[in-house]
Protein backbone atom coordinates (compact mmCIF):
# COMPACT_ATOMS: atom_id res chain seq x y z
CA UNK A 1 0.00 0.00 0.00
CA UNK A 2 2.78 2.62 0.80
CA UNK A 3 4.01 2.17 -2.86
CA UNK A 4 0.85 3.60 -4.11
CA UNK A 5 0.11 6.16 -1.81
CA UNK A 6 4.06 7.54 -2.53
CA UNK A 7 2.92 7.69 -6.09
CA UNK A 8 -0.22 9.63 -5.35
CA UNK A 9 1.72 11.62 -3.10
CA UNK A 10 -0.28 10.72 0.21
CA UNK A 11 1.27 10.15 3.31
CA UNK A 12 0.18 6.48 5.32
CA UNK A 13 0.05 5.61 8.73
CA UNK A 14 0.18 1.77 9.94
CA UNK A 15 -1.42 1.34 13.18
CA UNK A 16 -0.86 -2.18 14.44
CA UNK A 17 -2.26 -1.97 17.35
CA UNK A 18 -1.97 -5.09 18.78
CA UNK A 19 2.10 -4.48 18.44
CA UNK A 20 0.80 -1.24 20.66
CA UNK A 21 1.88 -1.42 24.63
CA UNK A 22 -1.72 -2.68 26.33
CA UNK A 23 -3.92 -2.07 27.02
CA UNK A 24 -5.48 -3.32 24.27
CA UNK A 25 -9.20 -3.01 25.15
CA UNK A 26 -11.35 -1.41 22.10
CA UNK A 27 -11.61 2.14 23.80
CA UNK A 28 -8.32 2.50 24.44
CA UNK A 29 -7.12 1.63 21.31
CA UNK A 30 -9.90 3.15 19.34
CA UNK A 31 -8.60 7.05 21.62
CA UNK A 32 -4.78 6.03 20.31
CA UNK A 33 -6.30 6.15 16.65
CA UNK A 34 -8.11 9.45 17.13
CA UNK A 35 -5.77 10.90 18.67
CA UNK A 36 -3.60 9.92 14.92
CA UNK A 37 -6.60 11.05 13.17
CA UNK A 38 -5.89 14.27 14.73
CA UNK A 39 -2.74 14.76 14.10
CA UNK A 40 -2.48 13.79 10.30
CA UNK A 41 -5.85 15.20 9.40
CA UNK A 42 -7.92 14.64 6.87
CA UNK A 43 -7.39 11.01 7.65
CA UNK A 44 -9.40 8.05 6.08
CA UNK A 45 -9.54 5.34 8.48
CA UNK A 46 -9.24 1.77 7.15
CA UNK A 47 -10.15 -0.93 8.97
CA UNK A 48 -10.07 -4.31 8.76
CA UNK A 49 -11.98 -7.43 11.09
CA UNK A 50 -11.51 -5.87 14.57
CA UNK A 51 -10.00 -2.88 13.25
CA UNK A 52 -13.53 -1.73 11.07
CA UNK A 53 -14.87 -1.31 14.78
CA UNK A 54 -12.02 0.41 15.84
CA UNK A 55 -11.70 2.56 13.14
CA UNK A 56 -15.43 3.65 13.47
CA UNK A 57 -15.11 4.36 17.23
CA UNK A 58 -12.40 6.14 16.34
CA UNK A 59 -13.79 8.39 13.52
CA UNK A 60 -16.92 8.84 16.21
CA UNK A 61 -14.44 10.81 18.74
CA UNK A 62 -13.51 13.19 16.37
CA UNK A 63 -16.42 13.62 14.54
CA UNK A 64 -17.07 16.88 15.01
CA UNK A 65 -13.16 18.27 13.74
CA UNK A 66 -13.04 17.51 10.11
CA UNK A 67 -10.02 14.69 11.60
CA UNK A 68 -11.50 12.06 9.08
CA UNK A 69 -12.48 12.35 6.15
CA UNK A 70 -13.82 8.70 5.60
CA UNK A 71 -13.63 5.41 6.65
CA UNK A 72 -13.32 1.68 4.99
CA UNK A 73 -14.69 -0.97 6.87
CA UNK A 74 -12.93 -4.33 5.36
CA UNK A 75 -14.62 -8.06 6.52
CA UNK A 76 -15.97 -6.74 9.94
CA UNK A 77 -19.04 -7.34 12.04
CA UNK A 78 -19.07 -3.22 12.54
CA UNK A 79 -21.96 -2.26 10.86
CA UNK A 80 -24.03 -3.54 14.07
CA UNK A 81 -21.65 -1.24 16.83
CA UNK A 82 -22.83 1.21 18.97
CA UNK A 83 -20.82 3.58 19.95
CA UNK A 84 -21.10 4.67 24.10
CA UNK A 85 -23.07 7.55 23.57
CA UNK A 86 -25.56 4.89 21.99
CA UNK A 87 -24.97 5.95 18.08
CA UNK A 88 -25.30 3.28 15.65
CA UNK A 89 -21.52 3.15 14.05
CA UNK A 90 -22.61 3.02 10.60
CA UNK A 91 -24.36 6.27 10.52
Amino acid sequence: MTGLAEALGLRVAVAPWLEWAPPHDIETVAESVAALARQSRPTVLIGHSTGGFIALSAALRVRHTGAVRGVVVCDSGANNCRARSGTRCGR
